[in-house]
């Protein structure tokens, strides 16, 4: 909680109004994997406690906070800044996904898409690139309706297989409201 306040106090005063955080991801390996040390735990309750407290003490404070790496990062084993993650599993049935429903049911004002490759939902595009993912099971699913912000699209994991035109294209198309480069 306070460590929510003092930040969002800080940024306000530094006239920032979005902060890309609270990480949502949980953490399964260990702190040099892409999300480290970011994040809250390593069990849902844990994650979606501690998330969803930072959230709302940002928003307390002025400053609007980005949930991410939807649909969660915690079941990649490898490192989206570099290579395109796989997840084989379920997501829908996944602890990954519990957090982000949390924050979602809590009011999230803003959502980072994750470059990980969600192959029971789609089998083609990254989730940051994916309708599947992002405008089927995000916003009409999960009924989301807050801002869908992609995950930087120079990270290799998207800007090596699709370059940067090809892939801001696709971020549109898929739903996405703000493209992060």
């Amino acid at each position: 909680l306070e460590a929510g306040q003092i930040t969002g106090e800080l940024l306000y005063k530094l006239g920032i109004n979005m902060n890309f955080a609270p990480v949502l991801d949980i953490q399964r390996y260990e702190d040099s994997h892409a999300i480290g040390d970011r994040c809250f735990g390593n069990t849902k309750e844990k994650v979606s406690e501690n998330g969803i407290t930072m959230m709302n003490s940002l928003k307390k404070e002025g400053i609007i906070p980005v949930i991410k790496h939807f649909p969660g990062h915690g079941l990649a084993k490898r490192d989206s800044h570099l290579f395109l993650p796989i997840v084989n599993e379920k997501i829908e049935k996944s602890d990954d996904l519990v957090p982000f429903v949390d924050a979602i049911n809590e009011k999230a004002d803003a959502i980072m898409i994750g470059h990980l490759m969600i192959r029971k939902m789609d089998k083609i595009y990254p989730a940051s690139l994916s309708k599947k993912v992002i405008k089927d099971f995000l916003i009409n699913n999960l009924k989301y309706n807050g801002l869908v912000i992609t995950d930087d699209l120079k990270m290799k994991a998207v800007s090596l297989l699709y370059g940067y035109k090809r892939s801001v294209l696709k971020a549109i198309n898929a739903g996405n409201n703000i493209i992060l480069i």
